[in-house]
């Protein structure tokens, strides 16, 4: 649809311009309406460039039923590297929270275990698929033709992934977010499976939340 350079100045534009303009920008308005601007813009591309079926999202794929889309998940090979990585990243996680921060182990379902279930449901919604719709199904369709290799590919997503979360102005969460989109990049440019990649981001997200590092990530304390 468009060159190789418009692309490139795209990608800058959105994944990282924008970034930094709502980190930084002292004027909520104008970041407001920037990203506005910006996810307005990516919708009207992805529905204009991506005909019905090209990618998994748009797909009668995607729209089986959760019974048969689950079964198949967990007899694949994929599937158990994500769960066994996931168990390491929670083991590491919350061996540190009890060691650094003993008081917030596991404070969200201990402290209101109402707000816990509708963190949960509201962060698989409204956080995870638009995440990885946007910095995986369209960012790898998008402008995978941009990098020579897939390594640097991945690179990138993980960097503007992280990016993305610069307005905590917390490093450990720039560290944290950036290990993970490299994980979810590796795992989408291996499957090119969005309810894998939604799967193994919801694990990774609720698991700060549930043992403790909500408050970095903005998640309400309850």
């Amino acid at each position: 649809m468009h060159s190789y350079l418009f692309r490139f100045v795209e990608l800058i534009s959105l994944f990282i311009a924008l970034p930094l303009l709502l980190a930084f920008n002292p004027i909520w308005q104008i970041s407001t309406v920037s990203v506005l601007l910006g996810v307005s813009y990516v919708i009207w591309l992805a529905l204009s460039e991506y005909p019905r079926g090209k990618v998994e999202f748009f797909s009668s794929r995607f729209f089986k039923s959760i019974t048969d889309y689950f079964r198949t998940l967990f007899f694949q090979s994929e599937f158990r590297r994500v769960i066994l990585m996931f168990l390491v990243y929670a083991l590491f996680t919350v061996s540190f929270i009890h060691i650094y921060l003993p008081e917030k182990l596991f404070h969200p379902i201990n402290n209101n275990v109402f707000l816990w279930i509708g963190i949960t449901a509201l962060y698989a919604l409204l956080s995870v698929i638009p995440q990885e719709w946007l910095f995986r199904v369209f960012f790898f369709n998008r402008y995978s033709m941009l990098f020579r290799y897939q390594w640097l590919l991945i690179l990138i997503n993980g960097f503007v992934f992280s990016l993305a979360h610069l307005m905590f102005f917390n490093v450990l969460v720039m560290v944290l977010t950036f290990c993970g989109g490299l994980i979810f990049a590796y795992t989408y440019q291996k499957t090119k499976s969005f309810g894998l990649i939604c799967t193994e981001h919801f694990l990774y997200g609720w698991w700060l939340y549930h043992a403790g590092f909500g408050e970095m990530l903005a998640f309400p304390s309850g």
